[in-house]
């Protein structure tokens, strides 16, 4: 299922311990992947939110630069995932083979089961997310990311953009930045610098039917973006907006707009999208566009 697998030390100590299920037969397997955090003062600092394992896990997958992490604690999987490197445990269903979705059909929630009766911590809205995300992947044969982002939807534009950042042919402006349920772009038709637009990694057309995860990133990714833009272009705030109400557009994508302290009063609001109606003249250009996606990058990565 995967390529490679380390075991921080930590977690290959508790699974190993003699009262845990299965101790010896975990030791067996797992000795040879045994690997100790380097740095033990970030997982000092995380041990006030976390057990020592998962607080391991994270600053491991950090200095390895590990871009799946497979984690139960809920505040542990909410460290990870601010810093994109968490997947969900059902997304284990992704890695396996085509010839095999048969048998995550039939034994899915039997695994789950399974897991839960050897102690492993799963709560019902785990539970029910993970069988969710299963029967979409079986769903889904040809999904192509571990964060399952298929563009079903060969009409919309913003699905034919995310598939040109998948293949790696979007320019720096964008592919600003890549997190595992958003993409963060800067709009291409848009006569004010800075105007981003941040894009659900999956077609889907309501707010509503964001997932628990994708919204909470969704939340984080406006703070911290807003900050950048406040930093680059000394914006006095943003706005928030999302529609997604064109035909070309209908997926759910958010504009994150630097709102000026000097914005003529009949620009502010929702006439801001004024902006959008740019003429070729007046957008800003590809050279400003991807110099903002550098410094908002650079920011970002600071926070």
């Amino acid at each position: 299922m995967f390529a490679d697998i380390l075991v921080p030390l930590a977690v290959f100590t508790e699974a190993t311990r003699e009262d845990k299920p299965h101790a010896e037969l975990i030791r067996a397997f797992a000795q040879r992947y045994v690997v100790s955090a380097q740095n033990q003062l970030a997982v000092q600092l995380l041990l006030n939110d976390m057990d020592r394992g998962e607080a391991e896990a994270i600053v491991l997958a950090l200095e390895k630069n590990v871009p799946d992490i497979l984690i139960d604690d809920a505040k542990g999987r909410r460290v990870a995932q601010l810093n994109g490197t968490f997947i969900p445990l059902a997304q284990l269903a992704f890695y396996c083979k085509q010839n095999k979705r048969a048998i995550f059909r039939k034994m899915g929630r039997h695994l789950l089961d399974t897991l839960i009766a050897n102690r492993i911590r799963i709560s019902e809205r785990l539970y029910q997310q993970s069988l969710q995300w299963l029967f979409r992947v079986i769903a889904h044969p040809s999904v192509s990311s571990p964060y399952y982002h298929p563009h079903p939807m060969t009409t919309c534009h913003t699905c034919q953009r995310l598939a040109q950042r998948d293949a790696g042919n979007a320019p720096l402006w964008d592919n600003i930045l890549r997190t595992p349920y958003w993409d963060v772009v800067h709009s291409f038709n848009s006569a004010l610098p800075g105007w981003l637009v941040l894009v659900l990694r999956r077609h889907v057309e309501a707010v509503a039917d964001l997932t628990e995860e994708e919204a909470g990133a969704l939340g984080i990714l406006l703070r911290q973006l807003s900050i950048a833009l406040r930093e680059t272009t000394g914006c006095a705030k943003t706005y928030v907006i999302q529609f997604a109400e064109t035909a070309e557009h209908p997926h759910v994508h958010v504009h994150v707009v630097p709102r000026m302290a000097d914005l003529p009063a009949d620009y502010r609001g929702v006439n801001i999208f004024a902006y959008l109606r740019a003429t070729a003249d007046e957008a800003v250009s590809e050279a400003v566009m991807n110099d903002l996606a550098r410094r908002i990058r650079a920011v970002f990565n600071g926070l």
